[in-house]
């Protein structure tokens, strides 16, 4: 009964020793020795034992002397207070070490080698009936006999808890394997792997985050995550859109000057301050109409370096929006909101700064090179995805056969 169990934490005891004069007590040591049963030579590596030495004496000018029973060598109290204590070991690596001097073990690289055996031993044998779900599956019993399949292979396994290998295999079976093996026996393997058009009802939002957005269409892939689909066929295409992306938000770093520089007292965007003092793209534009509006002539008026940096303020706020900074506060702001909504005003309280005018223009070149690549980027990924679905419904359809490796016939 779990009232009469007692799941308190066991009393962290500090040796108040080792707190001043430094060392590990080895009763803290000894505590691990169902891990020393298993690395016996790791203790050795890790710790050394503390020499004993007598309390040396203290000369009147502050220097220690060292005692006639001490050897040579031996180290010596710095202060002349105590002596090395027998219970106490000192660390032989530093502590950034610690973690790789384990791991590179040869005796925790042993033991890596047998939990991996057990783990191949419970996988290998369950992976055909895995790969060869159907619609008499029944995924109950498939998760019972894997569950216990895997609690009887690390029954025995040292320094492994098999209860915590079995909830980790339940827990994932809950989150994640439960809903794509039953969508895989109901519908088939083809057709759970489909993305699942997110359809929402007339005013309200969609209650499930899309995986994937077409156009105003959104679609969630049950079976086979985006990730994955983009890591095996658009590996390159995805990590050379995120360098791209990766430079637009250097980029928007790179404007937090700008503003700061020219918004002052006498400024070139004196002018498209609000009310509050602050600078927004719709201020920014008042600005830049209230300009065009004019029938003075900007260059006649001496206006026209402002309107010039105005513009270009436009137009980098405009890939500023576009960044992951942006996203975040967007999110930010949503937050907290039974129903989401971003007002004109939340935009307009966004402050962003902005570099130099010379190098505005240099970015803003930048930025528009790597829209047309990333439209580039895109247009072939779309056209390889296209072929792949074509070449898939002729293979289905039987409209096309692959020739075996010593046919002639061809597909």
């Amino acid at each position: 009964i779990p009232r009469y169990i007692d799941s308190s934490e066991p009393e962290d005891l500090h040796d108040l020793h080792a707190h001043l004069s430094g060392g590990i007590p080895n009763r803290d040591i000894d505590a691990l020795q169902d891990y020393w049963q298993v690395f016996p030579t790791l203790r050795h590596t890790l710790f050394a034992p503390a020499p004993v030495s007598p309390i040396p004496p203290v000369s009147p000018v502050g220097w220690v002397e060292r005692s006639e029973t001490q050897q040579p060598g031996q180290p010596t109290d710095p202060v002349g207070l105590r002596s090395a204590n027998p219970t106490y070991s000192h660390p032989r690596v530093p502590p950034e070490r610690i973690k790789p001097t384990i791991l590179e073990h040869p005796e925790f690289a042993a033991f890596r080698e047998r939990i991996l055996e057990r783990f191949h031993a419970w996988r290998d044998p369950h992976r055909p009936g895995l790969m060869g779900l159907n619609g008499d599956t029944e995924p109950k019993a498939l998760i019972r006999e894997l569950s216990e399949a895997l609690l009887e292979q690390f029954e025995s396994a040292p320094l492994i808890d098999p209860y915590a290998i079995y909830q980790h295999l339940m827990d994932y079976w809950a989150e994640v394997m439960l809903d794509d093996v039953y969508a895989i026996v109901q519908d088939g393997w083809e057709a759970a792997a489909k993305p699942r058009e997110l359809v929402a009802e007339k005013g309200q939002k969609h209650k499930e985050a899309p995986d994937l957005t077409i156009g105003r269409k959104k679609y969630k892939t049950d079976l086979i995550p985006p990730d994955l689909i983009v890591a095996r066929y658009f590996a390159d295409e995805q990590k050379h859109i995120d360098q791209l992306q990766a430079e637009l938000d250097v980029a928007a770093q790179e404007l937090e000057s700008f503003i700061e520089e020219h918004s002052g007292e006498d400024g070139l965007l004196e002018e498209a301050k609000t009310d509050k003092g602050k600078i927004t793209k719709t201020s920014l534009k008042a600005r830049v109409t209230e300009i065009k509006k004019s029938t003075v002539i900007p260059a006649e008026a001496g206006i026209q370096e402002e309107l010039d940096a105005l513009q270009q303020c436009q137009k980098l706020i405009s890939y500023l929006l576009k960044t992951k900074r942006f996203r975040e506060f967007v999110n930010i702001v949503l937050s907290g909101s039974s129903i989401n909504n971003l007002r004109p005003r939340d935009i307009e309280a966004s402050e962003f700064a902005i570099p130099e005018m010379g190098e505005q223009t240099a970015i803003a070149q930048i930025l528009s090179d790597m829209d047309a690549e990333i439209a580039t980027l895109e247009a072939r990924r779309d056209k390889t995805r296209a072929i792949k679905q074509g070449m898939m419904q002729q293979l289905l359809t039987g409209r096309m056969r692959l020739a075996k490796p010593d046919s002639k016939e061809a597909a």
